[in-house]
């Protein structure tokens, strides 16, 4: 399994483990001890063509505000680019950055 799956499936445990002490059904330190299980660690590696933040604004503000059109393509555009620090992003292919440079 996958660190996320297994740190998906920990947290379910914990949110049943918090409910279960809080309806007396287990000790409260047997839930304390559950909760404090630390998770599996995410590792990866950022690899293919990143844009920098200013290439980001750049294809950012590229579409036309005023248009429903425009608007619609930045909301889009936003959400890809809106991925934070997560290494589980979909990497952009070559052609990808070929056509956003020209």
């Amino acid at each position: 399994m996958s660190s996320s799956s297994i740190n998906q499936l920990l947290s379910a445990i914990r949110k049943l483990a918090a409910e279960a002490a809080d309806n007396g059904a287990i000790e409260p330190q047997i839930a304390g001890g559950i909760r404090a299980v630390k998770g599996a660690r995410q590792e990866g590696r950022r690899t293919g063509n990143w844009l920098t933040r200013e290439q980001a604004q750049t294809w950012l503000n590229t579409p036309d505000p005023r248009s429903l059109k425009g608007l619609r393509d930045r909301a889009l555009l936003a959400v890809l680019i809106g991925k934070r620090d997560k290494v589980r992003s979909v990497t952009m292919p070559n052609w990808t950055k070929s056509a956003i440079d020209s």
